[in-house]
């Protein structure tokens, strides 16, 4: 199953003390090798560094610099599952973990994901947080709005049959 950003979507929500930002990769690519079960299945996406967009176009200009993503050093971030699990917090059918890797850094990450799967296409709907830190994205923004540690990560990804 191919994904593609025209009928997927990876967001984010980042939070200063005074409030947040939304935003999102435009640019990224990925597959799902489907082995009968999502159990026995994997998951792979590539997502470029430079497709990120905040809803301020001044931020999102600042996102890309070595304040953060750094995209001219680090054009490419990752997620490669290494283990589906069936059931999951929330309600959620599965519980996903694999390797992430942004600004140079992997580090392994376990999520919930609702996962659905047809003869024709593939979906995963996922909400959980992340560490920025962990991934060295350590921009403390000014000292009377200090940016909160966790980034809230949304997934809605669809794969078709490729």
């Amino acid at each position: 199953y191919v994904v593609t950003p025209q009928n997927s979507k990876l967001e984010f929500v980042a939070s200063q003390v005074t409030g947040q930002h939304k935003g999102s990769f435009g640019d990224f690519s990925g597959e799902i090798d489907f082995n009968g079960t999502p159990e026995q299945s994997r998951v792979s996406l590539t997502i470029k560094s430079n497709s990120i967009t905040a809803d301020d176009p001044d931020l999102t200009k600042h996102l890309k610099t070595a304040d953060f993503f750094d995209a001219a050093k680090f054009p490419e971030g990752s997620f490669v599952s290494t283990a589906i699990k069936a059931g999951g917090e929330g309600g959620a059918s599965h519980t996903v973990t694999g390797n992430l890797t942004l600004h140079g850094v992997t580090k392994s990450i376990t999520f919930p994901a609702t996962i659905n799967v047809t003869p024709d296409a593939a979906t995963v709907e996922s909400t959980f947080s992340v560490n920025r830190k962990d991934f060295g994205l350590n921009y403390p923004g000014a000292a009377d709005n200090a940016i909160r540690d966790n980034v809230v990560l949304t997934l809605h990804v669809h794969a078709t049959k490729g």
